[in-house]
C-alpha cells in the first residue's frame, strides 16, 4: 500500500488553531492559520508533482499548512461518502464531473464562485453549475481514449491501425490476431471494456445517444447498449481480450500495475491525463488513438474533449477560505502549473497552459497535441449525471461481470443497467 504523504504542523500553528477551537462560536478569522486536508486518487507521479504544487502554495501562503491524502482510485467514492457522512471530509478534493453532481445535488458542496475562472472554457466551468452555485473548478482537459503499445503490435506482426478510419470490426480483429500471433501467457491484444461509463457514452455517442438527457432521465434504451455488452463477450471468447476471471481481478488494480503499463496490454482504455503516468510505469512509447467508429470516419468517433476531474470544497468546511486559495492557486498559479505540467491534463487556464508547454515531457506534449488534434471533430459536451448517477461506474461493472459469467446475456444486461441506474437515480 502506498503510504500517505503528509505535512507536519507547527506547534506554534497548532496551538493558534486549538485557541480558535475554544473561542466559543466566535466567527472564524478568514486570515487566521489554518490547516486543511488536501485528497486526491492517482499514480505515484501524481503524488509527486502534486505534493511539489502544495509545498510551493505553502511557501506562498505562510498562515496555512496542508495535510495531503494520496490515494487510489479503488474505493475512493466509498470512503468519500463516509467521511461526508461522518463530518469528516477534507477541505480540498478531487472529483470527476459526475461525482461533483452527485455530492452537490445533496448539498454537500461549497460555492465555489469567488475563484477566478476568466481564462477557463466557460462550459468547462458552467458544466458543473447547479442552482446552488458553482460546486467545481476544472482541473485538467482531457479525453477518454484509447492507448496503444507499438512494441506488442510490432511482435505480433500487426500493423499499428489508423485511428482515422478504423472501426469496431478493426478493433476486434486486430486484438485477436495481437494474442494469437504472441503467443504468450497473459498478452492480450486489448484490456477489456465495459468497466468505465466513459466508454459506454462513445459508444451511445456514435449512435446519436447519451446516458443521460438535460433533466436528469436516462437518454438511450436498451437496444443501444446491447451490442457494447455483445462484442464484450464476443471478444473475450475469442481471446482478443482476457478472460472473465482476469477482467475481474483487474477492476481494482491500480494505474501501475495495468496490463498496458506492465506491457501486457497492446490496446488500452485510459483518459489523456493519465498518459504521463501510464509511459512512466510502462518504461517504454505508447501512443493515443481515437476511439474506433461505426463508418471508419474520424468525426464519427465521437470522442469528448471535457474536463478530466474537478476541485471541490465540502460546504461543511471549518476553513473556506483557506480552502479557495488553494483552489485557486491549483488552477491560476503558473508557478503551480509549472510543477503539475500535464498530470490532470491539458491545464484548464490558457494563461498556465501556454507558461508551461516548453517545459512538457514527451507523453505531456502527446497528450496536449492529441487533445488540439482531435478538438475540431469532438462531439458537443454530454449532459453530466443526475443525483444518484454517480452509481453507474458499479452498476455497469456489476453488469460486465454477469455478462462475463453468463449470469446474464448482453440483452438482459443492458436492460438491468437502464433499470437499476433509473432506480439510482429516482428522488
Amino acid at each position: 500500500m502506498r503510504k500517505a504523504l503528509t505535512v507536519l504542523m507547527t506547534g506554534v500553528l497548532a496551538a493558534a488553531l486549538l485557541a480558535i477551537a475554544g473561542s466559543g462560536g466566535a466567527a472564524p478569522d478568514p486570515n487566521a492559520p489554518a490547516a486543511i486536508r488536501f485528497m486526491w486518487w492517482g499514480a505515484d507521479q501524481r503524488a509527486k508533482v502534486t505534493t511539489a504544487a502544495v509545498r510551493a502554495f505553502e511557501a506562498a501562503n505562510p498562515g496555512v499548512a496542508v495535510q495531503v491524502e494520496p490515494t487510489t482510485f479503488d474505493g475512493y467514492f466509498d470512503k468519500l461518502a463516509t467521511q461526508f457522512a461522518a463530518n469528516d471530509a477534507p477541505d480540498v478534493i478531487q472529483l470527476t464531473p459526475d461525482k461533483v453532481l452527485e455530492f452537490a445535488g445533496r448539498g454537500a458542496l461549497l460555492d465555489l464562485a469567488s475563484i477566478d475562472t476568466s481564462k477557463i472554457d466557460p462550459r468547462l466551468v458552467q458544466i458543473v453549475k447547479t442552482e446552488r452555485g458553482q460546486a467545481g473548478i476544472p482541473a485538467g482537459i482531457g479525453s477518454h481514449v484509447m492507448v496503444a503499445n507499438p512494441r506488442l503490435f510490432v511482435e505480433a506482426g500487426v500493423p499499428m491501425p489508423d485511428d482515422t478510419t478504423w472501426t469496431w470490426a478493426d478493433y476486434r480483429r486486430i486484438a485477436q490476431e495481437i494474442t494469437r500471433r504472441t503467443g504468450k501467457e497473459g498478452v492480450f491484444g486489448s484490456q477489456a471494456f465495459g468497466i468505465s461509463s466513459n466508454g459506454l457514452s462513445v459508444w451511445l455517442s456514435q449512435q446519436g445517444k447519451t446516458l443521460w438527457t438535460k433533466d436528469g432521465q436516462i437518454g438511450y434504451e436498451a437496444p443501444d447498449s446491447t451490442g457494447y455488452f455483445q462484442l464484450l463477450k464476443d471478444m473475450s471468447a475469442e481471446g482478443g481480450l482476457p478472460t472473465p476471471e482476469l477482467i475481474t481481478e483487474e477492476l481494482s488494480a491500480p494505474l501501475e500495475q495495468s496490463g498496458i503499463a506492465t506491457g501486457r496490454y497492446a490496446l488500452a482504455y485510459a483518459d489523456t491525463s493519465q498518459f504521463s503516468s501510464l509511459v512512466k510505469a510502462a518504461g517504454e512509447d505508447l501512443e493515443l488513438l481515437r476511439f474506433p467508429s461505426r463508418t471508419g470516419k474520424a468525426a464519427d468517433a465521437k470522442m469528448e474533449v471535457r474536463s478530466s476531474m474537478y476541485w471541490i470544497v465540502p460546504a461543511r468546511t471549518e476553513h473556506e477560505a483557506a480552502a479557495k486559495k488553494l483552489v485557486n492557486y491549483l488552477v491560476n498559479s503558473p508557478e503551480a502549473g509549472k510543477l503539475l505540467l500535464g498530470d490532470r491534463g491539458v491545464p484548464t487556464n490558457s494563461a498556465v497552459r501556454d507558461a508551461v508547454r516548453a517545459q512538457l515531457d514527451p507523453a505531456s506534449a502527446e497528450s496536449v497535441a492529441f487533445i488540439e488534434e482531435i478538438s475540431p471533430e469532438a462531439r458537443d459536451f454530454v449532459p453530466r449525471a443526475p443525483v444518484g448517477g454517480g452509481n453507474l461506474e458499479e452498476i455497469l461493472k456489476r453488469q460486465t461481470s454477469d455478462v462475463l459469467f453468463g449470469r446474464a446475456t448482453p440483452a438482459e444486461a443492458a436492460q438491468r443497467l437502464i433499470d437499476e441506474s433509473r432506480a439510482a437515480t429516482r428522488r
